[in-house]
């Protein structure tokens, strides 16, 4: 969640299938600099399914899995 907003943001959880609601997630950038923990916050869904994040799979017909924080 944005610092100071009542407003959920869904997140890909990669391969995780198994994140229940209320836990703990950080939000880290890796590679390019700035590197570390840019957001932190709790979930607040199941994991769930969608459209793949990244065009040209999604574009494939491929699914990514999400969890709202």
């Amino acid at each position: 969640m944005a610092a100071g907003t009542d407003k959920f943001q869904r997140w890909s959880t990669g391969n995780r299938r198994n994140i229940p609601i209320g836990s703990r997630v950080y939000l880290v950038r890796l590679g390019r600099e700035p590197k570390g923990i840019i957001a932190s916050g709790w979930t607040a869904s199941e994991v769930y399914p969608d459209k793949h994040w990244d065009r040209a799979k999604r574009d494939a017909g491929e699914e990514a899995y999400y969890v709202e924080w």
